[in-house]
C-alpha cells in the first residue's frame, strides 16, 4: 500500500458527481476531503482495513467479497467512482465484507470522524447518506426475496426484478 498525492480539487470534482455527495456544501466537502488520505493498492490487496472509513474509488476495479477474506461469493463489482464502507462505517464491531483490488487501485479514505462531522454540518449530505443506505436496503431486500422465492420460476422472476434498469427502462 502506497500513498500518493493528487489534486484535492480534482477529487472534489469527482466526489461532487456521486449521488452521496451531490449538492453538498463545497466547504464541508473540502474539509472532509482534506481530512482523508489518498492510498494506492496493488492487485490482490485488501482495500478496506480495520479503521472505519468511507472509501471513494478514484481509480481501478475491485470486488466485494465475504468478510474475513472469504471469496466464495462476489457480492459486488466496484469501478472508478464507486463508494464503499458506507454501511460498515457505524457498526459497533465486526466486518460486513472485504474489498479486494482486481487491478491497481487508488482510494480516498475519509475517516469516520470526518464523516460524522460532515453529517452534522451538512443536511444535504445527511439526506444523501440516508437515501444511499435506503437504496442498499431495498437492493438487499430484493436479493433476500430471490433467495427465498422457492420455485425456479419465482426465483428467476425475483432475480430479474433485482437487476437495475437502464436509463431507457430496459432490463
Amino acid at each position: 500500500m502506497n500513498t500518493r498525492s493528487k489534486s484535492p480539487e480534482a477529487i472534489i470534482i469527482s466526489l461532487a458527481k456521486h449521488p452521496l455527495f451531490f449538492g453538498t456544501n463545497t466547504s464541508a466537502l473540502q474539509k472532509a476531503v482534506s481530512s482523508g488520505r489518498k492510498v494506492t493498492f496493488q492487485k490482490g490487496e485488501l482495500l478496506n482495513g480495520d479503521d472505519p472509513s468511507l472509501y471513494f474509488l478514484l481509480k481501478g476495479k475491485a470486488k466485494v467479497i465475504g468478510a474475513e477474506g472469504r471469496s466464495d461469493v462476489t457480492r459486488a463489482l466496484l469501478q472508478t467512482g464507486s463508494v464503499f464502507g458506507v454501511a460498515q462505517l457505524f457498526m459497533r464491531k465486526g466486518k460486513l465484507s472485504s474489498v479486494v483490488a482486481m487491478t491497481a487501485c487508488t482510494c480516498l479514505m475519509i475517516p469516520q470522524e470526518a464523516v460524522e462531522h460532515f453529517l452534522s454540518v451538512d443536511p444535504v449530505f445527511a439526506r444523501n447518506y440516508i437515501v444511499f443506505l435506503s437504496d442498499r436496503i431495498r437492493f438487499l431486500n430484493k436479493r433476500i426475496t430471490s433467495f427465498t422465492a422457492g420455485k425456479g420460476e419465482n426465483m428467476l422472476a425475483a432475480y430479474l426484478l433485482s437487476i437495475p434498469e437502464a436509463a431507457d427502462g430496459a432490463v
